[in-house]
Formats: structure tokens, sequence, C-alpha cells
């Protein structure tokens, strides 16, 4: 699910920021004299090379489109190269924006793959902390050599009882992250 959320939201991006290229430009040879400046013909004049990717051209709108997606995953990821970059005003203000909501997504982003580990290793502690629990319970049942604290049963039967209560834990975390794991996939299931 994160992942696709991700390619949506780049893909969407990728879309309008070429998008803007083409409203400046009226035209999609964007070296064609006349033409405003927008950050594909700065890009054609400084980084094209015979034979890689060419944005200019209505044929070209793959390649377009894949140049406008490298520039919406590197501002997405805050990588940012710097070959692709604004060039008018209008490009910076949208720019602006689209990097402000990128941040807000990934870090929203960050936080849902925080909550996804925690969520994963938060069942363990609690198993821990319950073992631990009962492990201090056991102890002050068990005999000492103190006629105050001695239990009414035998030795034999506090260690069965000991043995008892934490296979009874093990089999409650163990139940419990089948079910967090069934639960998991049947929710992805129902994504699909």
């Amino acid at each position: 699910v994160f992942v696709g959320n991700m390619i949506i939201f780049c893909h969407w991006l990728a879309c309008f920021w070429a998008f803007v290229a083409f409203a400046q430009a009226q035209t999609f040879d964007f070296t064609k004299e006349g033409v405003p400046p927008t950050w594909i013909s700065a890009w054609y004049e400084t980084s094209y090379f015979p034979g890689s990717i060419d944005p200019i051209g209505w044929s070209n709108d793959v390649d377009r489109y894949a140049l406008s997606l490298f520039w919406a995953i590197q501002s997405v990821t805050s990588i940012g190269y710097g070959n692709i970059a604004p060039v008018s005003r209008v490009e910076f203000y949208v720019a602006n924006a689209l990097m402000l909501v990128s941040g807000v997504f990934w870090a929203y982003a960050i936080g849902n793959i925080i909550q996804i580990l925690d969520h994963v290793n938060s069942s363990e502690v609690l198993y821990k902390t319950k073992m631990d629990s009962a492990n201090s319970l056991i102890n002050c049942f068990a005999p000492t050599d103190h006629p105050s604290r001695e239990p009414d049963y035998g030795v034999g039967d506090s260690e069965l009882l000991a043995t008892r209560i934490r296979r009874f834990l093990t089999s409650q975390y163990q139940k419990t992250a089948r079910l967090d794991l069934s639960s998991e996939f049947n929710s992805k299931k129902l994504e699909e």
C-alpha cells in the first residue's frame, strides 16, 4: 500500500511538473525561437546528450514523463541532484509548493514505517514484560528457608505451576502473533 501510494504521488507530481513547463511554453518544442525558458529547455541546454533521453517534441512524451518523474522522485525523497531545476518565477513557486507537499508526504511515510516497526516489536515487548512479571511472581512463591514463606504445596508442585504459567504466556503470545499475521494478510488481500 505504501509503495503504491508513493508511486501514485510521484506520478501526479511528475505530470503536474511537466504541465507547468508546457503551460508556459505553449508548445512541445521547448527550444524554438521566442519560446519562454522552462525547466525542460534549461535541462536540454545543459544536460542533453545525443542518443539519450529527449524531452523535446510532441512524440517524445515518454521521455518528457521520465524526466519529470525523475525530478518528482528526487524531490520527494529529498535527494535533489540539481540537474533539473526551475527557471521561471512560476516554476519556482510551483516547485516550492510541490516540495513542501513532498516533505509532508515523506514525513507521513517515515511515520508509517516507524509505526509498522513499532507494532511488530510491541507484542514481543509485551510478552517479555508479562514473562518477567510471571517469573517474579513465581519466585515469590518458591520454597525458601524461612518457615513463614513456605508454600502449602511441595517443591515439585511449584515447578509444575511455574512451567504451566510460562507455557500459558508463551501460547498466548504465539496465538496473538498468528492472529496479527492472519489479519494483516486478510487486510492486504482485501485491498487487492
